[in-house]
């Protein structure tokens, strides 16, 4: 749940009140600045939240970066954070005029440390090696911004983001290898053992251990040590804004993303003692090699993008109408690599033995080699109008082609297609009274079709099943926002309704054998689904010291009637899973049905003019399936942070804990179908530390 849209404002008096943003609904993301030197993202939560201005595959909800500009005179800001498991971060930011009125520059430095809450319980391990879930990140940014005459604003910025996270906490199992078994559904042939798992999974992987394990009962993370995630991506962006009267400008505006990351791990069910059998990592290659080993993976890619756009806005003082047209155009070119390799037992990698991020030099068996390009162009219109001081009505519209195509290296294959829609969105306010306000919207959500390419492992993907088409919905929102109590309370209720038609889902090719492994997935429209919920976020001055906060969400995610599963084809019994593999009226994965979030926060002021304040806060989020059949779960949580803190002039300080009952949990799960296995993220353990700052 993102934060509320509100802010505090300071009356004569001394005392505080809650106001909103009266259309905050319209916009596709709520957007506030941190003190960071860049930015607080508060995503759209749902696809409703997509528009005209923000156009296809902003499916639910866009995310803006909006960087701090330099202020009118020269300031900075100076943090560092320390913490338990050897948390580390500091920050630095300076910016100010140049040139008074004409040329300001604002910079950002930050960098964090982290060794993690969990550790890799692979004997013998020390130092880095036994680290799960470290990272080591850095990101510095620079933005200039120019105002040669009052009509004419320019805003340029570059940021760098550096990041190295090491493999994330948590057990793998795999109902194909024979030292697993599930608790249910059909036997993996043509041994005993059973397929799936049913129920809540459990914090450990020992229930689904068989007789030829040799994992340590009460052992978590066994990992292979090996590299872990790492990326590097930079942001280039100009603003120029040109003012030609008091009711028109034009913007242009231009980006660019270039990313690159890749990330090395080893997803073996008991990397300790692997089993016994035939290397086929190496027989894809010719080479015959039976023992034990450990099969590593690399994924690898590299991305880049640039857009250009060009708007109209028509904003009068004073008048009911205002509107927006303009066009946009972007390109991409991303390949991505996935390739297999294999270790003897007891040997590590530490490091990555390859010369970049592409290349695969040491992982013989490759799965995926694609390189995907792209263009989009769009031509879009808003406009809106105030009827009466109460009502406001506005009507957007998208239109968007995407040339999109895929090279299959591996098959020495081109697909191409040209996907084309009209995407529009209405909303309505109806203003009650001073502060409270309903609304409505209606609008289409886009996400455009691709291709999986012409192979999937050792598979030659049928003919049918190498492209994809697009994924649309029709989204539905009413509400109402509320500031009563003479602005001493906010209350804001939701509810909505949002069908899918034609979702895009992961799934294995349908000639994919039962008992293969190895067999990455593709994209298939699985058929329909709907959501439809409440939200609720309400803020509180209980007393000029006491401030409280609620929010809570309720949806109902399900798949229509009609759907079914192709990762399940052939795969179910009629018992645990019906043998027509339909889904319809089941849950959504991975989404829970419950969140609530509480909090509760004192303020004041002690001794020589020093403020100090409390706070805690109790989330709450209900289980999630882990897929589409709703076999497994991933079970309820409930953790509690809590912070104190102290300032005075330029300095403050703060004492941190996060997740302070040191609550054990699994925060997430993914299920992959081919050899059947089940990988479970571990959520963070409790932290703790201080935070100092000083402003000037």
């Amino acid at each position: 749940m993102s934060d509320p849209p509100h802010r505090l404002e300071g009356e004569a008096d001394g005392k505080w009140k809650f106001s909103q943003p009266q259309a905050w609904h319209r916009h596709a993301v709520g957007i506030g600045t941190d003190d960071r030197g860049c930015c607080r993202i508060d995503a759209g939560r749902r696809a409703i939240l997509q528009s005209a201005l923000y156009g296809q595959n902003a499916f639910g909800g866009a995310i803006n970066y909006v960087m701090n500009r330099p202020g009118e005179s020269l300031a900075g800001d100076a943090k560092v954070t320390f913490g338990n498991e050897g948390r580390l971060d500091y920050e630095f930011v300076l910016g100010g005029p140049v040139v008074d009125g004409v040329l300001g520059l604002r910079a950002y430095y930050g960098h964090s440390e982290f060794d993690g809450t969990w550790r890799n319980e692979y004997p013998g391990l020390t130092g880095d090696l036994a680290l799960m879930g470290n990272r080591d990140n850095a990101t510095y940014s620079l933005l200039a911004t120019i105002t040669p005459s009052e009509a004419v604003d320019i805003e340029l910025s570059y940021m760098r983001v550096d990041r190295e996270v090491g493999n994330r906490a948590g057990w793998n199992i795999s109902t194909g290898d024979a030292q697993n078994s599930g608790n249910c559904g059909p036997t993996v042939a043509p041994s005993t053992r059973l397929r799936y798992v049913c129920g809540t999974l459990p914090l450990l992987p020992q229930a689904f251990q068989t007789a030829a394990s040799t994992r340590p009962v009460g052992a978590n993370s066994i990992n292979v040590p090996t590299p872990g995630f790492v990326n590097e991506t930079d942001f280039y962006r100009a603003d120029v804004d040109f003012k030609v009267s008091d009711a028109v400008s034009v913007t242009y505006q231009y980006g660019k993303v270039k990313s690159a990351g890749q990330e090395i791990s080893n997803p073996a069910s008991n990397a300790l003692n692997p089993s016994f059998g035939l290397n086929f990592s190496a027989l894809a290659v010719g080479q015959t090699q039976l023992g034990f080993f450990n099969s590593v993976q690399k994924e690898g890619s590299t991305n880049n993008f640039d857009s250009h756009e060009l708007r109209l806005d028509y904003a009068p003082s004073g008048s009911p109408l205002k509107a927006t047209v303009g066009a946009y155009r972007s390109k991409f070119n991303d390949v991505y690599r996935f390739y297999l390799g294999s270790l003897p037992k007891g040997q590590f990698l530490p490091n990555d033995p390859t010369s970049g991020f592409l290349d695969m030099t040491g992982f013989a068996f490759g799965l995926t080699d694609k390189t995907n390009i792209g263009k989009t162009t769009a031509y879009f219109a808003a406009v809106s109008y105030d009827f009466t001081d109460k009502l406001t009505a506005g009507a957007e519209l998208r239109y968007s082609k995407e040339d999109k195509s895929v090279i299959d290296t591996r098959a020495r294959v081109t697909l191409g297609d040209s996907f084309s829609d009209v995407i529009p969105r209405f909303t309505v306010d109806y203003n009650l009274a001073e502060g409270r306000m309903l609304y409505a919207s209606v609008g289409k959500g886009l996400k455009t079709g691709g291709f999986n390419g012409v192979t999937a492992g050792s598979l030659t993907i049928p003919l049918g099943e190498q492209a994809f088409g697009p994924e649309t919905n029709v989204s539905i929102e009413v509400g109402s926002k509320n500031t009563l109590m003479d602005g001493r309370m906010l209350l804001n209720v939701a509810v909505y309704n949002v069908d899918w038609t034609d979702m895009q889902i992961q799934a294995l090719p349908s000639n994919a054998p039962a008992n293969i492994t190895n067999i990455p997935v593709i994209y298939r429209n699985i058929g329909d689904a709907r959501s439809r919920g409440i939200e609720i976020e309400s803020l509180f001055q209980a007393t000029d010291n006491l401030s409280l906060n609620f929010g809570a969400s309720f949806s109902d995610p399900k798949y229509k009637d009609g759907t079914t599963s192709f990762r399940f084809a052939g795969r179910c019994d009629g018992v645990v899973c019906p043998l027509d593999t339909a889904i319809g009226g089941k849950t959504l994965p991975r989404t829970p049905k419950t969140q609530l979030i509480g909090g509760v926060e004192w303020n004041s002021t002690i001794g020589d003019g020093i403020a100090v304040f409390a706070r805690g806060d109790v989330t709450y989020q209900s289980q999630m399936q882990v897929e589409e059949m709703n076999i497994a779960q991933i079970q309820a949580r409930t953790l509690v942070n809590a912070r104190v803190g102290f300032a005075k002039n330029n300095w403050s300080a703060d004492i941190w804990g996060k997740n302070i009952f040191d609550k054990k949990y699994i925060s997430n799960s993914f299920f992959i179908i081919s050899g059947t296995g089940y990988s479970v993220a571990m959520g963070e353990r409790q932290t703790y530390g201080m935070t100092l700052r000083y402003k000037f």
